[in-house]
């Protein structure tokens, strides 16, 4: 999760940032709306399926609940953070809500820290970064 400055992966880049990205050939990805997509990872078999005209992906419908948790999850990896105000406008009140009460003892502990309308890891916090967002999940 490290670039220079202005070396910034494009391609990964929209994973991060939960934008849509096609992915093409075997075992790869896609994001679209609420889909994610998956082609079969075996060479012959996705030649095989593409040959015979049928289906050599499979796919899910990504929920609010898991959205949420993969906005927290990629975001808080970047130095961009986790934007309060997209957390508000695109999700549930409960999970805004949810986070805002969690997202205090890290602010308290310097683990994170907010910078104008995002929460951004601390030098400190980066050492507990898969702890953080665990905590900051939304589980039902």
């Amino acid at each position: 999760n490290f670039a220079k400055e202005g070396y910034f992966s494009q391609h990964n880049s929209n994973y991060w940032k939960g934008e849509k990205y096609l992915g093409i050939g075997p075992s790869a990805h896609s994001f679209y709306n609420d889909k994610r997509f998956w082609n079969v990872s075996n060479n012959s078999n996705y030649i095989q399926s593409i040959q015979n005209n049928t289906s050599f992906f499979e796919e899910e419908i990504i929920d609010e609940r898991t959205a949420y948790n993969e906005y927290v999850l990629t975001r808080l990896r970047t130095l961009w953070g986790i934007d309060l105000k997209y957390l508000n406008a695109n999700f549930n009140s409960k999970f805004y809500n949810y986070f805002n009460t969690e997202v205090k003892k890290y602010l308290d502990s310097n683990h994170l820290q907010k910078i104008e309308n995002a929460i951004t890891l601390t030098k400190k916090g980066i050492f507990i970064a898969d702890k953080i967002s665990s905590d900051l999940f939304y589980i039902e």
